[in-house]
């Protein structure tokens, strides 16, 4: 704090950039303006961290591949298919410590019965019941067959690493033969595999989408996890 002793323009007050001036009695005084820093309540914490999970949640639907186009697209002005999953995700979310679900469909799909996840070294194997006739899947239509979907880690085993990372997955497309029960497998390759690795708890999220033999997805089924 310092005492301005030459006033020519008179008795200074207010705030210039880090400097203020104050009067007290005689003296006019500059000051170091103080900046206060609110800290965040455990609220506005879980709010923050909720909200980072349902970002990182919805791109990885979004860069999964075809399962975006599945979302509607809100009319003009009205969001984006982002907004629409942000939306629903963050709803039923939790936060990195207790994970909660994801949303990686945007209502209730065709029905599959005895979908099973199951988690490799490298991946997963997925497998389900051929579709009933109740599912009313097309055949001269749907023909091809894949998943996707996203993975969530959590626990990681390196240090300095994230304390959670969402992973895309996409399996390879396979004829639909709607008398044979569903097996298919994933796996991931490059760096994505060693941060898949560098995690302990894995919780899946998928769907299977049928498509036509041009690759354009016709229906999605309800969603699965391990």
């Amino acid at each position: 704090m310092a005492e301005l002793k030459r006033q020519t323009l008179g008795d200074a007050t207010g705030k210039v950039g880090h400097v203020v001036f104050r009067i007290k009695g005689n003296k006019n005084l500059i000051c170091k303006d103080s900046v206060r820093t609110a800290i965040p309540t455990a609220e506005v914490l879980a709010r923050r961290a909720k909200f980072a999970l349902t970002s990182q949640i919805c791109k990885g639907i979004y860069e999964s591949g075809i399962l975006k186009n599945m979302w509607p697209k809100p009319g003009t002005n009205k969001g984006t298919r982002f907004s629409e999953m942000f939306k629903k995700n963050y709803a039923i979310n939790g936060t990195p410590d207790h994970i909660g679900k994801a949303a990686v469909i945007p209502a209730h799909g065709v029905e599959v019965k005895n979908a099973l996840v199951t988690l490799t070294l490298e991946g997963m194997t997925i497998t389900a019941d051929q579709f009933e006739a109740s599912a009313q899947i097309d055949p001269n239509v749907e023909k091809m067959i894949m998943a996707e979907g996203i993975v969530i880690m959590t626990t990681p085993t390196v240090a300095g690493d994230p304390e959670y990372k969402v992973l895309s997955i996409k399996t390879g497309q396979q004829s639909l033969e709607s008398d044979q029960p569903i097996s298919l497998s994933f796996a991931f390759g490059g760096g994505t595999l060693g941060e898949y690795k560098s995690y302990t708890d894995k919780k899946v999220f998928l769907t299977f989408l049928t498509l036509k033999t041009t690759g354009e997805a016709v229906n999605y089924t309800e969603q699965f996890n391990n």
